[in-house]
């Protein structure tokens, strides 16, 4: 049986007053991108090998940049503090104790191209499940649509807004996108009932690791994971889905570092629906490769990332 992960609440950490009032400032500006997965895009000819390349969509000018793994550009404060909780910082020790040191033992597992157990299986699937969860990217959509909806709702009943309510509206909106997303941690019974979607449809699914090659590697995003659309009416129009579908003719890819990426897709023309305990390594055409680094740009939050800045000046080329 896959584990459910519940969110018990950690040990205290002890330490001298100074050392608790830095880990405190440290825990209120928390990765929104996992510190653990960064690194496996690491600048590999880097000196201390804490640094990735990116491109900031958001920044003032569209460049390759060098960052750190604790810049603020992988960072938002207090991002998933909840109230609800004794020590609103639960969720974040959480993932810093429970669910991110599972990466390095799922990537010890593919880096050596072995075949996969329940409970690597298990933890791939929780950390595709936790970090769909957890991306900004949830939240933001959220608040897009329902300032859409506000906005639709106002002009066809011809109400004007004053700045402050519209201040007040803001206020409302970013509140309550932020409980929605929060509680998808929070609810204990929402939680299960959402990763038994992710495991019941991926276990039944062919499970393949691509390999790109040395002069063309994957690259990431601060919102890893994505469906390419199987719907030909509106793949041409929105070829990428931002989330991981959950349906049985979904094609979901995880790019997991910069040699390998993750393809979960239906079994084609088999007829054993078995549970999928294994999955297959394949080198990755030049085709595929690209056809995945499209998706991974298309589905980006704001930032793309990579252990290669010739990778990334060519698309920074390619946009201008």
């Amino acid at each position: 049986m896959v584990k459910i992960a519940t969110f018990a609440k950690p040990e205290t950490v002890r330490g001298n007053f100074s050392a608790e009032m830095s880990e405190k400032n440290e825990r209120k500006k928390q990765h929104t991108i996992p510190k653990v997965y960064l690194k496996h895009f690491k600048i590999d000819n880097d000196l201390n090998r804490s640094y990735v390349y990116c491109i900031d969509f958001n920044g003032k000018k569209i460049e390759v940049q060098k960052k750190g793994f604790k810049d603020p550009i992988f960072k938002q404060k207090k991002f998933y503090n909840n109230p609800k909780f004794k020590d609103p910082f639960l969720i974040e020790n959480v993932f810093g104790e429970n669910f991110e040191p599972k990466y390095e033992k799922i990537m010890k597992v593919i880096s050596n191209e072995e075949k996969i157990d329940e409970d690597i299986m298990s933890d791939l699937i929780f950390w595709l499940y936790i970090s769909k969860m957890r991306s900004p990217y949830l939240r933001e959509d959220l608040k897009d649509k329902m300032s859409w909806y506000f906005e639709t709702y106002n002009s066809l009943n011809n109400i004007s807004q004053t700045i402050e309510e519209k201040e007040e509206q803001a206020k409302y909106i970013d509140k309550y996108a932020r409980e929605i997303h929060l509680s998808s941690f929070a609810e204990e019974e929402q939680v299960k009932k959402l990763y038994e979607i992710y495991v019941k449809t991926l276990s039944f699914k062919e499970w393949i690791v691509l390999k790109s090659s040395e002069t063309l590697p994957f690259w990431t995003n601060d919102n890893p994971g994505f469906s390419i659309n199987t719907n030909l009416e509106s793949a041409i129009e929105k070829p990428f889905h931002f989330n991981l579908e959950m349906n049985s003719t979904s094609i979901n890819c995880f790019v997991l570092s910069p040699k390998y990426c993750l393809l979960i897709k239906p079994f084609m023309g088999k007829t054993d629906f078995m549970l999928n305990k294994n999955l297959t390594y394949e080198s990755a055409s030049i085709n595929q490769i690209n056809l995945i680094n499209y998706g991974v740009f298309y589905t980006k939050q704001r930032t793309l990332i990579s252990n290669s800045s010739t990778l990334l000046n060519e698309c920074v080329k390619t946009i201008k």
